[in-house]
């Protein structure tokens, strides 16, 4: 059987545009530190019951550093929960889990004498999937304030952060893909009306866990990151056991307002995680040309 899924691109007004560079495979490289902070590989946590995986401890303020206290509501909190966000979901989550700020509860920030910016922060968690409240969590996050964007440190606390079990629906889904005589493929999803289709739901969650990477790496105290689109995707041949993904999606950079398109290669596979293998920032260009024509997806059988 053969499955393919083409979704028609329906009203979508967008500009492309992005104020700092690609990343290549070096830096992707020199971001692997950061899973190593969170105490395991991307993946292989959701095997592991919480308390024999934990996350890291976040380091204590120096008192001898003045500590702002901020509001939890105020744009500073916001954009370095939202680093936190993008850290938890690319070393934890799945095409069945998908965490998003619920709340921030509190925020300091500490200037460093280097030159850096420590925030932390005390959010409510919630796994979108399932819409299930993950509890409390901590982060410490470092900025450091350089000419050339360099990826936020991250250390992060969660109770109960792995208590949803989606190993059944992983499993099955991969073994799905697996077996299938033909190769996935979609586009523009959701559509323009925000449609997705449930077959097509657990790729689009893994493609904003794989762009977590992107906007973690991409994000600074100026920057709030949100996937908007998957522009496209198309499953790849691969050895193994994991399977191979080609994205192609469009991040949102609210403050700038900015549309930005990425390409990313992501394996997967409910034992070994999601992992971004290659990510690359793509010209800017204006090919989304508004349709008004209605959603149609397209099946065909062999």
């Amino acid at each position: 059987m053969r499955w393919a899924l083409c979704v028609a691109l329906g009203l979508l007004p967008l500009v492309c545009g992005h104020p700092t560079s690609g990343t290549g495979q070096e830096e992707l490289q020199d971001a692997d530190p950061l899973r190593l902070q969170s105490g395991s590989t991307s993946g292989r946590a959701h095997e592991v019951p919480a308390e024999t995986n934990p996350l890291p401890e976040t380091t204590e303020v120096n008192p001898a550093m003045p500590v702002e206290e901020l509001n939890p509501s105020h744009y500073q909190a916001s954009r370095a929960a939202k680093v936190a966000e993008h850290y938890l979901n690319y070393h934890y989550g799945s095409p069945f889990r998908r965490f998003i700020i619920r709340q921030v509860k509190r925020a300091t920030l500490e200037e460093i004498p280097t030159g850096a910016a420590r925030y932390h922060i005390e959010f409510s968690l919630e796994e979108m999937v399932s819409n299930t409240t993950i509890g409390n969590c901590a982060a410490e996050i470092v900025f450091e304030r350089t000419e050339e964007q360099k990826t936020p440190q991250v250390q992060c606390t969660c109770d109960d952060l792995l208590k949803i079990n989606t190993s059944e629906a992983e499993n099955s889904f991969f073994h799905q893909i697996k077996k299938s005589s033909a190769l996935v493929s979609g586009q523009y999803i959701p559509d323009s009306y925000g449609f997705t289709a449930p077959e097509m739901t657990p790729l689009w969650h893994l493609g904003g866990v794989a762009a977590s990477f992107v906007m973690l790496k991409e994000s600074n105290e100026s920057t709030l990151y949100n996937m908007a689109q998957i522009l496209s995707l198309q499953q790849q041949e691969s050895e193994g056991e994991s399977l191979v993904f080609d994205y192609e999606v469009l991040l949102h950079e609210f403050i700038s307002q900015e549309m930005i398109q990425w390409h990313m290669k992501v394996n997967w596979s409910p034992t070994e995680g999601v992992k971004v293998t290659q990510s690359n920032l793509q010209p800017k260009h204006h090919d989304h040309s508004p349709t008004t024509e209605n959603p149609v997806i397209n099946s065909s059988s062999t």
